[in-house]
């Protein structure tokens, strides 16, 4: 596992709590799938991610608010977002959710999953 991205399969309408360790640095890669596991077509597609403390605050407040426009395998739903360290510098319990805003349909923009975002504290904090 080391060194590989890990999938998250989000498929639409169900609660999926994603868990990080503070402070680590891998990707957070995800597949978005219909209600049938049929893989959403993200071509030409904005993909936002955000995490919140709480679910009133601001985008400009949110602890994490990033976009993708360029996916790692588009036909089959697979995107990624890139975290830093500063991304995950916090911990405890929080709200995320995944948003698409399509390439064509006057911009249409679909939720496609909120839930909790989980950071816990780092067991080792020694990197060598």
């Amino acid at each position: 596992m080391v060194g590989q991205e890990i999938i998250i399969t989000i498929i639409t309408d169900i609660e999926m709590v994603i868990k990080r360790v503070t402070k680590d640095t891998y990707p957070l890669q995800i597949q978005i799938v219909d209600a049938d596991n049929v893989a959403v077509d993200l071509t030409g597609c904005t993909v936002f991610l955000t995490v919140k403390r709480n679910l009133e605050d601001t985008d400009a407040e949110a602890l994490l608010a990033t976009s993708q426009t360029t996916h790692v395998s588009p036909t089959e739903g697979i995107t990624s977002f890139p975290l830093t360290a500063a991304n995950t510098d916090y911990t405890g319990e929080f709200y995320y959710d995944v948003k698409i805003k399509e390439a064509g349909v006057a911009g249409l923009v679909t939720s496609v999953i909120t839930d909790k975002f989980i950071v816990l504290k780092q067991v080792t904090i020694r990197t060598s």
